[in-house]
């Protein structure tokens, strides 16, 4: 038997129609994200991280890539196809805090990022020459604790996506 809620109102009947009304709601958003940002919505945390760890290694690769794709691994100085490289981070990606900060990405090759775990000393080195206390100021940074959520990540996505998009231009020309 329903229960009976305030007035006499039949309470599943009446939450029914708030359900009903959340998931239009939640629909309408849908579209609105979904025409904002161009392409399927990303609703899950994890998909979006997904989504952001692909466009920024993209940026960092073909950022620092000639015009015909070769890049130098940072670290080491190997040079292969931006396709064949990776995005190394001298604070690990697990750090939120630093986790999409292009100061601290580089293209490195698999050798230095996964087999030496990013060569780190070196790395620190080679960001200290390029801009002075650029490896101290990553620690301090990466110090921070930083909880994203969803409209942030979508925002910071599609900075990022349009940034891409200006860099890809330089491999078509």
């Amino acid at each position: 038997m329903p229960s009976i809620g305030y007035a006499g109102y039949n309470s599943g009947c009446r939450l029914d129609l708030v359900k009903d009304k959340i998931d239009r709601q939640s629909e309408r958003q849908a579209r609105a994200i979904k025409k904002e940002y161009g392409g399927e919505q990303t609703d899950d945390l994890s998909g979006l991280i997904d989504d952001l760890d692909r466009v920024v290694s993209r940026i960092v690769r073909i950022g620092e890539a000639d015009s015909s794709g070769s890049v130098s691994c940072f670290t080491c100085g190997h040079t292969d196809h931006f396709t064949k490289m990776q995005c190394g981070h001298f604070i690990p990606r697990a750090n939120k805090a630093l986790r999409w900060e292009l100061s601290n990405l580089k293209t490195q090759c698999k050798n230095c990022n996964e087999l030496k775990d990013g060569n780190l000393k070196v790395f620190a080195e080679r960001l200290d020459k390029e801009k002075p206390g650029t490896s101290e100021w990553l620690k301090e940074e990466g110090r921070q604790s930083v909880k994203y959520y969803r409209h942030e990540l979508k925002q910071i996505l599609l900075g990022y996506r349009a940034k891409l998009k200006i860099i890809e231009q330089k491999l078509k020309k």
